[in-house]
């Protein structure tokens, strides 16, 4: 149990710093919002510049909250195989799921776009996983643009998840619960972020 996202933060920042990361040549990648808190104790920890990587789901039609497809910030998408979705649906969506991540993108970077990722150490964080589709999405997006490494770095996530992702990507985790539930039940305080408050840890 984690008492907030910051504490979560500090405590991947002790195991990624016995990794071996270049500092000098990295990049902490947020997901928001609930990766922004937990990026932060990181950017604090290991002094590695921080900003926000932008992913969306694709709600399913008679349940939005289930994701049936992820469309990252540069328009690629991901969809989720286990499941027999007509592509025109898809298809459909992506232009108003394109208009909620300008919107973030607007928020949170004032528009203008990520900085170039090549070459670089990315450590792509969030405050946890379930099934990681909009991460899985963030991860081929980035490999497109020919990052040095891809550290995935989440608080909690199931086994069978870091598992999945262990194949695409240096994983760190600090909590592997073989009962998974809910990403917020790992921690005391989950509340649901602001955008300001977002911002502040941004501008911070």
């Amino acid at each position: 149990m984690f008492k907030d996202r910051e504490e979560a933060g500090r405590a991947l920042s002790c195991l990624l710093k016995k990794i071996n990361i270049d500092t000098k040549n990295a990049v902490v990648l947020a997901l928001p919002r609930g990766g922004v808190p937990v990026a932060y104790s990181i950017k604090k920890m290991l002094n590695i510049p921080m900003d926000v990587v932008v992913s969306k789901k694709i709600g399913a039609p008679y349940n939005p909250e289930y994701a049936i497809a992820a469309m990252s910030e540069w328009g690629d998408v991901e969809i989720n195989v286990y499941e027999e979705y007509n592509r025109n649906y898809i298809e459909q969506q992506k232009k108003e799921i394109e208009k909620k991540i300008e919107e973030y993108i607007q928020k949170y970077r004032q528009g203008r776009k990520l900085p170039s990722v090549k070459g670089k150490e990315v450590i792509l964080v969030d405050d946890g996983i379930a099934t990681g589709l909009t991460m899985l999405c963030i991860i081929n997006s980035l490999k497109k643009r020919k990052p040095k490494r891809i550290i995935v770095a989440v608080p909690v996530a199931p086994p069978e998840v870091v598992e999945k992702f262990e194949k695409i990507a240096e994983i760190v985790v600090v909590e592997k619960p073989d009962f998974f539930m809910a990403i917020g039940s790992f921690y005391e305080d989950f509340h649901q972020l602001t955008d300001e408050e977002v911002i502040e840890y941004l501008n911070a």
